[in-house]
This record gives C-alpha cells, structure tokens and sequence, in this order.
C-alpha cells in the first residue's frame, strides 16, 4: 500500500509477545499506568561497553541489517521494509531470558563475535547515545506485561532486574484480560505518539507474557522542498508492469556513495545526526540482486566514505507498508533452537506448568512515508512464544547524477554510527 503524506513523523515500533497473540485492537489515551513491579527490583549500572569491541559490534549490526533484509526480500517485485534496530533490541531482550544452545545461536546471529555481555553493553550504550534534539526526535521505552497467575507462571526476578537495568523495562502483573488488552494498547499508543494504535484485540489463554519495546523516530530534512521546481511529475519503472506517474523530490545533494554495482546519495536530516541514503544499482540489475553480493564490510566501507561533489537526484515520493514472519528466515540466519518447543531454553526469563516455553511466530510489522518535509515511518515486531498450551561541503567538476527512477535500496542511518534503523527496498511507488 502506498500514499503520499505532507507530514514529517518517522517513527518505530518494536514488539515482542510472548506467547500468542493478534495483532489488531484499538487503544485509546493512556491515562494512568499501573504500579510497576520493578518499582520494588532493585537494579545495577549498565555495563561499560568495552572500545575494543565497537567495531566487532558495528559489523555484525550491519550484517544483522543485510541478513535481514535479504531473507525478507524476494524476486517478487514487492516493496520490503525492515526495521534491524527494531528486530535487534527485541530479540536481544529475549536472549536476556535464554540459556544454552538457545542463547548461543541467538547471540551469534546477533553480536557476531562478541559475548551476550559484550552485546548487552554496546547495544544498550549505541541505544541511549542515538541522538534527539526537536527537529530530529528520538524516543525509547520498553516494558513488561506478565499474567497474573503464579500457579502457572513463575518469572524470574534476576531476569526482571536485567530488562530494568539495561532496558529500563517497567513490568506489570496483569489479569490477561480485557483491560490488559487496553492498557497494552493504550501504552502502544501513548509511546507511539498515537501512529500505532491498533495491536491487540484480545490475549489467548495460552499467553503468559509481553515484552514491548518502542522506538519513536520523528525527523524533517535538513533542506526540505518548498519550491514548485522541486517536486515535479516523473516516470518510475517499476520492477513489473508500465511507467508510473509520480511526483518526485528533485534537488542537489553534496553526499555521493559508490560501491561496485551501485551508486547511492545520502541526504541528511535537520541537524546532520540521521541521513536517508538511496542505493540504485547498475542497470539490468535487481535489489535483490545486488543485495545478494552485499559484504556488511563493503557496506560499511560505501557509508564510511563517501566522495565529495554535487550531486543531482530525484528520490519519488512514496509510502509502504510491509508485513512478515520472521520465524523461519530467524532460523535460516543461524537460531533454529529457539524455535524448537522440545530444545529451546528460555528458563532464565521464566517457566511456566503447561510445558516448555519457546518462540513460535516473530511478526514483523513496518510502514514509511518519505515527503517535502522529511520522513515517517513505523515498524513493529512481535515475538510469539508457547509454553505448549496452546553533510559534506565541496563541488567536483562535474555533477553527479543519482535518479531513483527505478527498484532502488535505501535506508534512514545515524551518521555517526552508520547503522540502519530501516532498511528497505523500494520496488513500486503506486
């Protein structure tokens, strides 16, 4: 689905439930949260995350990124968008909660290298120094919804003090009910600035726990387009069907990125702190294509080092809204045991009398609007568990030429970091 918006929101939001759930519902104004039971949890110092494993960090962060995006992609010709911040803080809150192979294959998918310490405190310290100012906002909150039956679920307070210290994760007992169904939501909505709403309509018998995170991103461009000569009516060609008529933001950019099979442009939001980059590949081939040859360390070298120059370009206006299950390219990517209601472990977060706790659905919600005034975007992740119940200045000599007026990669990244916070495929724009 694709629109247009005058708007400048971007916005994430990651969830994790633990236990089955649907995904619909409608929140109304949160107004007064009920009393968290970490209040009483006494909690520690965040880890200091140690420099020498920065960079292992930052390329596994990235491969996380690509590995993501490429087993979601497909040669269908349809728009992809994922969020790997949103995907990544998620499962690494999960991992928290889990032991032995479950753990390990979680961790390497992941920190790569790096132990679940070493990964807790980089992420957790990448996360609070992401920066916010009131042009180029950025939010996180995360808490824990538990059911109020300890006959049948007994949570794990050490696990409770780890999401609190590291994630500041408040955490309720809640009847499971209707009213739990509105106080999620209502805190969904109340996080989200109000541009995710609907989420749960109602909590089966089978599930036990929550474990929300979200992350609100709202930025507007460094130079937005405010001239009529600035957004005029192009033809996309899209990966199937004819030439689409729509409108497209032209201007000139100073960030040109090469890679081998590829040219790009990064175009900063206010404050230089978040850029978008656009990726077009050469001619005749597809994202997905390129995608497939797409080294996290050759990524990192495009974003790192960008040639300096003008840089003409048109990105179409557009608007996408994506939906998956990640549980089977999850288990593609290296963690199969989690999965596994006979092997997984996740007896550190909590066990439960009705049988083994395992994760069986991670849905993945994302949306992006990309206008004149900046960006908007959305994403959601849902993690299903059972328990067996149920800018650069300068001018070269000659212009640069980056028209995104065919299938393209793009993504939203803080520029000191060069991370994705999305990650997206562009395929059609109508």
């Amino acid at each position: 689905m694709q629109k247009t918006t005058n708007r400048t929101l971007c916005l994430i939001l990651s969830l994790l439930l633990l236990l089955p759930l649907l995904l619909t519902g409608c929140a109304e104004p949160l107004t007064e949260p009920p009393e968290s039971l970490t209040d009483n949890i006494p909690t520690g110092n965040k880890p200091t995350p140690d420099e020498k494993q920065h960079d292992p960090f930052l390329l596994a962060q990235t491969n996380f990124a690509i590995e993501l995006l490429r087993h979601s992609a497909s040669e269908g010709g349809e728009n992809v968008l994922v969020s790997p911040l949103s995907v990544s803080l998620a499962l690494a809150m999960t991992a928290n909660g889990a032991a032995g192979q479950t753990l390990d294959e979680m961790q390497a998918v992941l920190g790569g290298t790096l132990t679940p310490e070493q990964l807790n405190a980089q992420l957790c310290a990448y996360a609070d120094a992401l920066p916010t100012d009131k042009k180029t906002s950025l939010s996180i909150a995360n808490a824990i919804w538990l059911r109020d039956d300890e006959d049948r679920l007994t949570v794990n307070d050490t696990f409770l003090q780890t999401a609190k210290t590291l994630y500041d994760a408040d955490a309720y007992r809640a009847p499971f009910d209707g009213s739990t169904v509105k106080d999620i939501n209502n805190w969904v909505n109340d996080k989200t600035d109000g541009m995710i709403k609907q989420l749960l309509d109602e909590i089966p018998q089978a599930a036990v726990m929550y474990l929300v995170n979200a992350l609100a991103f709202d930025a507007e461009w460094a130079r937005p387009y405010e001239t009529t000569d600035e957004v005029r009516v192009r033809t996309f060609t899209p990966a199937k069907g004819t030439g689409q008529q729509v409108e497209f933001l032209c201007s000139g950019e100073s960030i040109y990125l090469s890679d081998e099979g590829a040219v790009g442009v990064a175009k900063p939001y206010a404050g230089g702190k978040y850029q978008f980059v656009a990726l077009l590949p050469d001619e005749g081939t597809t994202p997905e294509q390129y995608l497939a040859t797409l080294t996290p360390e050759r990524l990192r070298n495009v974003l790192e080092n960008p040639i300096e120059g003008k840089v003409i370009t048109q990105i179409p206006k557009f608007e996408t809204e994506f939906t998956a299950d990640l549980a089977a390219l999850l288990c593609d990517m290296g963690m199969p045991t989690a999965f596994d209601g006979n092997t997984a472990d996740f007896s550190p977060m909590a066990t439960s009398t009705a049988g083994n706790i395992f994760i069986s659905r991670v849905l993945h919600k994302t949306y992006i609007s990309v206008a004149e005034r900046g960006t908007r975007a959305a994403a959601v992740t849902a993690v299903e568990m059972t328990d067996g119940a149920a800018p650069i200045n300068g001018d070269a000599p000659k212009p640069y030429y980056v028209i995104l007026n065919r299938p393209f990669l793009y993504m939203i990244v803080d520029t000191e970091h060069q991370l994705p916070l999305f990650f997206g495929i562009v395929s059609s724009v109508k």
